[in-house]
């Protein structure tokens, strides 16, 4: 009895490891099944990943700076301040007013030179004939008093009245020398006054000619910059109307090439799909081209790929 009780006990715990066997090897079947799945799939989306490189437009960008060879540019808008302007003006001016300061300068420096000489000749002159005359005094003194020895005259009221005409005379030839001379002095002295005075009064009055043209040089520069500020908002005006054709035409023949060319990416990736999946069965397939990415990759062709899985695929 034992040992037939023992003998149906090995028959059921065999039974059982049959059982959990066949239900391990099933398990791992579908697991292996599904990885192969998943890394079958991976594949098809890397597949379609590359016909995306494939298919990627290799249009010219459009530049706006230059469409169809011709330059669309716009123009700088030169919008200079006051204070700006009123600097260019000046600048401008700057050589004018140099060269005009300087050739007053240079004309009161040529007036001083000759004055200055004129003054040191005038004194050369009074010094010398100041030595003269007393030179003059000593070697007629001299002489008269050799006469009044030689008349015995030489303590007489008439060598001393002799004498002291002789000295009268000198004194008043130096008196007119030094008047001479003085006059002189003073004449150049009164041109130097005059010449300097003349010289403010030129730069005055260059110094308001100046500032008139400084103005008219200015309300020239401001018209001038105002001109070419319209002129340049006109042309630029013109050219953002012209870029705006320009573009619209590259956009709808950009729009229609890529048209264009996701249909045949998209024929091409419904292709490839289809390829693909003829080994899985339907109910992997349906799954598979159901996938988010899978749909969104097919675009327009998913429904005509669907039409084949549920008609084709068992």
């Amino acid at each position: 009895m034992s040992t037939e009780v023992s003998l149906e006990n090995d028959e059921k715990k065999k039974e059982t490891d049959l059982v959990k066997e066949s239900e391990e090897n099933l398990t791992n079947a579908v697991v292996s099944n599904e990885v192969n799945l998943a890394v079958n799939h991976e594949s098809i989306k890397a597949g379609l990943d590359k016909i995306d490189e494939e298919f990627e437009p290799q249009y010219p960008v459009f530049n706006e700076d230059n469409v169809y060879g011709e330059n669309l540019s716009y123009k700088p808008l030169v919008t200079p301040t006051e204070s700006e302007i009123e600097k260019i003006a000046t600048d401008n001016l700057h050589e004018y007013k140099q060269s005009s300061i300087s050739k007053l300068e240079t004309n009161l420096q040529k007036d001083m030179t000759e004055l200055d000489f004129k003054q040191e000749q005038a004194e050369k002159e009074l010094e010398s004939i100041e030595n003269d005359l007393v030179a003059d005094e000593k070697v007629g003194l001299e002489k008269i008093n050799a006469e009044n020895i030689g008349q015995g005259l030489a303590r007489s009221s008439i060598a001393v009245n002799k004498a002291k005409a002789y000295r009268a005379q000198i004194d008043h030839e130096m008196e007119s020398a030094l008047e001479k001379a003085n006059s002189e002095i003073a004449e150049i002295s009164l041109k130097r006054s005059i010449a300097e005075s003349e010289f403010q009064t030129a730069l005055e009055s260059f110094d308001i000619a100046y500032a008139s043209k400084l103005e008219k040089k200015i309300s020239e520069l401001t018209k001038e910059y105002s001109k070419k500020q319209a002129e340049a908002l006109d042309y630029n005006e013109r050219i953002a109307k012209q870029r705006e054709v320009a573009y619209n035409e590259w956009k709808a023949w950009a729009d229609n090439f890529t048209e264009e060319l996701n249909q045949k990416k998209g024929q091409k990736k419904a292709y490839y799909v289809v390829e693909q999946i003829k080994g899985m069965s339907k109910r992997e397939a349906l799954e598979f081209v159901n996938d988010a990415e899978i749909v969104s990759a097919l675009g327009n062709w998913y429904n005509a790929v669907l039409d084949y899985v549920q008609r084709v695929l068992k």
